[in-house]
């Protein structure tokens, strides 16, 4: 899908490659946790593995199911991440012998109830670009005056779509009740790759439309808007059956 953009400024030339040296993602907790209950908290950094094999290798090791330990989000592969997972109280004995090159078990602590998706406040990034000269660097810095001022629109990015993009293939297969798939949060996944398609496409839309508004001068909206309404694909008028103009 060709997404619009809310901002037009000239390319801005550096160089980022995604790693765990220069790309690192933190969750922030959605509430702080209690230090008491049956649910034993890890904040867990990781890097070079995704979510789903990060539940792999700890329920494989403790001898637990996946579906046991909670998770508030998924985070990349290519970087270094930090989140925080619930597990069973009873595998703390356990724990104490699980070493993983890739994984590392910062802290500890308990809680009243098992982490769900989106017990999240957000993420933290940091992103280290490079090659960047004076003259592109100023370009980044009015860019992100300009974000600060008026907000960013927030495209659900290609780690949703997984590596050959069409994820959201098979959740609309399964919305539409012509798939099954037997793991309940791969379905889950799944399905939110397609509502995230659903919701990227939306945005670019509206972004469209906004431009067209910016762009003209009121008595010619209305007409310019048809004109674009005419020629979207079928697929996209769905999305907007209120921008028919009377």
């Amino acid at each position: 899908m060709q997404f619009s953009f809310a901002y037009t400024h000239s390319p801005i030339d550096f160089y980022f490659r995604q790693s765990p040296r220069d790309f690192v993602v933190e969750e922030v907790p959605l509430y702080p946790f209690s230090g008491e209950g049956v649910h034993l908290v890890l904040k867990i950094r990781k890097k070079n593995c995704t979510t789903f094999e990060l539940l792999k290798i700890l329920s494989s090791h403790l001898g637990i199911k996946e579906k046991d330990i909670g998770y508030a989000g998924l985070k990349d592969k290519n970087a270094l991440t930090i989140q925080h997972l619930t597990l069973p109280l009873s595998v703390r004995k356990s724990l104490e012998s699980f070493t993983h090159k890739e994984i590392k078990i910062l802290e500890t602590t308990l809680h009243n109830n098992k982490l769900k998706i989106g017990h999240l406040k957000g993420n933290k990034f940091f992103v280290r670009i490079k090659k960047l000269d004076s003259l592109n660097a100023q370009k980044i810095v009015q860019v992100v005056e300009n974000i600060q001022k008026y907000g960013i629109p927030n495209y659900f990015s290609y780690q949703r779509f997984g590596k050959d993009g069409k994820n959201y293939l098979q959740g609309k297969a399964i919305a539409e009740q012509t798939q099954k798939v037997r793991n309940k949060k791969m379905q889950n996944f799944l399905l939110s790759a397609y509502q995230s398609y659903l919701f990227n496409a939306w945005l670019s839309l509206r972004l469209d439309i906004s431009h067209i508004i910016s762009a003209n001068p009121a008595h010619s909206i209305a007409k310019a808007l048809q004109i674009y309404a005419d020629n979207l694909t079928d697929n996209l008028k769905a999305f907007i059956p209120s921008l028919a103009i009377p």
